[in-house]
């Protein structure tokens, strides 16, 4: 009888093959009862919050905000009530912040609102004198800006809304020789209300402030 002889090498590829089917076989198959292995959920509320927010530009802007103006004496307001003609027409501030309304007589206005006006009026013409009135005032003609120091024209310009410094420079004439052209200063109010603040050509003006140019130098 002839005996199967086997190569050295064949016979050790042999052995290593049934370990490896051995170790499979003992290896439990995926199913309901199998842990896999866990992995790491990623939030994407977490990815949101670690992305940084892209930075809000803030406004550099702040000359023309809501400005409400307050009525002063030589003003003109345009009064206007609705239904009834002989009431509605232009009313002059006088010196002493008054003015003369029908009905009503002498009424001092000067530093409220337009709106504050049209709410006093309201009032007292409902006062006995009529039913359901409905009033709208205006500032009609405003109190005049004034230019002075290095300008060619200085003098009172008439006021118009959202009239800045250099608006009201270039009313005056522009600059005169050796003005300084970024330093300015404006005085704002009378009396007891009067203030003064330094400016640039952006600065938004109000009626009846005084814009003062220097002459060299800076204030």
């Amino acid at each position: 009888m002839t005996r199967l002889r086997l190569n050295p090498v064949m016979f050790f590829c042999f052995c290593m093959l049934a370990v490896a089917l051995g170790a499979c076989a003992q290896k439990a198959p995926f199913g309901n009862d199998s842990k896999i292995p866990e992995t790491k959920s990623i939030s994407v509320e977490r990815v949101i919050r670690a992305v940084p927010a892209p930075e809000q530009s803030l406004s550099t802007s702040n000359h023309y905000r809501h400005y409400v103006h307050k009525v002063e004496p030589g003003e003109v307001l345009s009064i206007a009530v609705y239904g009834e003609e002989e009431l509605s027409r232009d009313y002059a501030v006088d010196a002493g912040g008054i003015i003369s309304f029908p009905f009503i007589g002498s009424m001092k206005i000067a530093g409220l609102s337009e709106a504050e006006i049209a709410s006093v009026l309201t009032a007292a013409l409902k006062d006995g004198y009529l039913k359901n009135p409905k009033v709208n005032v205006v500032v009609k003609k405003y109190e005049p800006i004034y230019v002075m120091g290095a300008v060619n024209k200085p003098g009172s310009y008439p006021y118009t809304a959202r009239v800045n410094a250099l608006k009201a420079i270039a009313l005056a004439g522009g600059y005169k020789m050796g003005a300084n052209q970024n330093s300015y200063k404006v005085i704002r109010g009378e009396g007891a209300r009067e203030k003064q603040v330094r400016a640039n050509g952006d600065t938004r003006l109000h009626p009846g402030d005084v814009l003062i140019v220097k002459e060299g130098g800076v204030f």
